[in-house]
């Protein structure tokens, strides 16, 4: 099982790219990540505010490269809260990420 969390054209794209790779397409099943979440809103929504209290501020904010921002950034709420939800996925969804950037120090 392969769980997405890109945007439809993006999820069509990297299909596309597996195929072209040579994966057997027979042994994979795509899932769309934000159904797999909204089955079990509770649990997720729970667990992300797990991650949140278990850090710290300056914890999270080290991992605004996901985002493209540095930690000198003047950050609004949402993209602090990101990478709790970026950890939250990788637990809940129960997949392991290539982080080809460094890797987040919340997880």
């Amino acid at each position: 099982m392969m769980m997405l969390t890109m945007g439809v054209p993006t999820v069509q794209y990297m299909i596309e790219i597996w195929k072209a790779a040579g994966m057997d397409m027979t042994r994979v099943e795509f899932l769309n990540a934000s159904d797999e979440i909204n089955k079990r809103p509770n649990e997720y929504w729970t667990l992300v505010m797990d991650i949140a209290r278990q850090n710290t501020l300056a914890r999270i904010t080290k991992c605004c490269q996901i985002m493209g921002r540095s930690e000198s950034d003047n950050l609004s709420a949402s993209q602090i809260f990101y990478p709790c939800m970026q950890c939250a996925d990788i637990f809940f969804l129960k997949v392991g990420r290539l982080l080809i950037e460094s890797s987040c120090p919340v997880c």
